[in-house]
């Protein structure tokens, strides 16, 4: 049974990647499929503008936003099998390196946001922090881990407080 779980896993993450691959062929700005595999990294890195590399983090973004919720509802049995032994271990890792990874992008961000007075910026990162903040505290609640969704109330309102203090009083001096 376990083994059987496995293979589909694998069957599955391969059909995801697949598809994720096929989107990003198709979003290239009508490129075919042939014609991007046929780029070199200099041909890649000289045909970038703005708006290519905001799409190409628009879709990454997306991608791991899909990523993110199979991981979600599904759990991390939907990996290719490995040593299921350090599951645990490695999710716990995996955790925390988003955590940190989190926390050092709105240190960077929020710090550049109240720097240059950007409104926009802190509302956007509002929007992100209050997007996990509330999807972590409906899955605390739904295992029943009360304490995990008193902590992301807690923080949804001491990183909220600045930025939208800031939102608020971008035209004061």
């Amino acid at each position: 049974m376990k083994k059987m779980r496995c293979e589909n896993a694998t069957k599955n993450w391969f059909s995801i990647s697949v598809i994720a691959f096929f989107l990003l062929c198709f979003v290239c700005q009508g490129n075919s499929m042939a014609a991007l595999l046929r780029l070199t990294a200099p041909d890649i890195l000289d045909a970038m503008n703005i708006k290519t590399l905001k799409l190409w983090l628009s879709i990454f973004s997306i991608v791991g936003v899909l990523w993110g919720v199979v991981f979600a509802f599904f759990g991390l049995g939907v990996l290719p099998p490995f040593n299921t032994d350090v599951l645990i271990p490695w999710g716990n890792g995996l955790y925390g390196a988003v955590f940190i990874g989190f926390f050092v992008t709105v240190f960077f961000v929020g710090r550049h946001a109240f720097e240059k007075r950007d409104a926009d910026l802190m509302r956007l990162l509002l929007y992100g922090i209050f997007t996990w903040l509330t999807i972590e505290a409906l899955f605390s609640i739904y295992y029943h881990v009360f304490l995990n969704a008193g902590v992301d109330l807690m923080l949804a309102g001491i990183l909220g407080f600045p930025l939208i203090r800031g939102i608020h009083d971008k035209n004061r001096p």
